[in-house]
């Protein structure tokens, strides 16, 4: 009788945990929008505790998690604080959020290129030993392009040391009359790469 009392009681609070996690789980909202343009329209007017997703067919998924829901724990939280530690998600949200600041002023939005995104990863790996728009080999950062083969008629650098979540660091920007200059510039496309560091943004027009 004791084991069967033990028995009913450890099922007891199997089924009052599962229920929680149900609980949890039913308080995450998702919209998954056809592409970043209208992802770009949504957020422009609903900013607040939505994460955008970029999918690898193109869409885009925005997650809100509501405050009756679990919050990531210290080690499911990457130093960026930013939930499953992604890098590349939190570069891809920059680019997002980006655009939908250029929208904002009526300019058209950034295309990816992908040297530009090898060109930022580069930059990125080097604020580690120096944080500065000056390589660690003292030269000039745009000396990047070379080694990526890019090309191009003008080009600018933003860095930071990372925010917390994209969205703050895209509001310390527009902050910034130099990296507002270069995010509402007349560029053409863009890369961006984020890790321990910091985070690098890349504007260019290609040649």
């Amino acid at each position: 009788m004791k084991k069967m009392r033990m028995f009913l009681a450890v099922m007891l609070a199997l089924i009052l945990s599962v229920g929680m996690m149900v609980s949890a789980i039913a308080a995450e909202e998702r919209i998954t929008f056809p592409n970043q343009e209208e992802a770009a329209k949504f957020l422009r007017h609903n900013t607040n505790n939505w994460r955008m997703i970029v999918n690898d067919n193109g869409t885009v998924t925005a997650v809100r998690i509501t405050a009756n829901s679990v919050q990531p724990t210290q080690q499911e939280t990457s130093q960026t604080g930013f939930p499953d530690g992604s890098f590349e998600e939190y570069a891809e949200e920059i680019i997002l959020l980006v655009n939908i600041e250029r929208e904002k002023a009526g300019l058209s939005p950034l295309t990816v290129n992908p040297l530009l995104m090898e060109a930022a990863g580069i930059r990125a790996g080097e604020l580690s030993r120096l944080y500065s728009h000056t390589r660690p080999d003292e030269q000039k950062w745009s000396t990047v392009f070379p080694e990526v083969g890019y090309k191009h008629n003008g080009a600018a650098e933003n860095i930071a040391r990372r925010a917390k979540t994209p969205q703050q660091q895209v509001n310390s920007w527009m902050n910034s009359e130099g990296h507002r200059k270069n995010i509402l510039g007349s560029y053409t496309e863009i890369g961006v790469a984020v890790n321990e560091s910091g985070v690098v943004q890349l504007f260019a027009n290609p040649k």
